[in-house]
């Protein structure tokens, strides 16, 4: 996108900007390892709904405060209260689901999920400062 040609440095976050600017139907983001996490809720935020990331977490709840944490590696993050942050990232993540594994031959299940319209208050509550 040409307002972001003028980096030197190709971001997971610079790309996501560049990719809600082009007004998708959807962003498949590979994995949300840092400040790059504030940009897509940010995203989700606005409009562009249906998007798809994973974050490497052992259950719904842990997966919510590793976002938050992620959120405050951005910049723009560094003065919010955290159960602002908080209160974004339940709002703008439809479903989490944590996956476990059951044997060596790659089986797995559903060990937990987290589901917007039924968890958000109670998540709220347990999770919030």
């Amino acid at each position: 996108y040409p307002s972001e040609g003028e980096s030197s440095t190709v971001s997971s976050a610079s790309l996501l900007r560049s990719g809600f600017r082009m007004n998708p139907d959807r962003i498949l983001m590979t994995e949300v390892r840092g400040a790059e996490a504030w940009d897509f809720l940010k995203g989700s935020s606005s409009g562009h709904a249906g998007n798809l990331t994973t974050v490497h977490e052992s259950t719904p709840e842990d997966a919510v405060l590793g976002l938050v944490q992620r959120c405050y590696m951005n910049p723009e993050c560094q003065n919010l209260p955290y159960n602002i942050i908080l209160r974004r990232v339940l709002s703008n993540v439809d479903v989490i689901m944590s996956i476990k594994y059951i044997d060596e031959e790659d089986n797995r299940f559903a060990s937990g999920i987290y589901y917007r319209d039924i968890h958000f208050q109670e998540y709220f509550e347990k999770l919030k400062e």
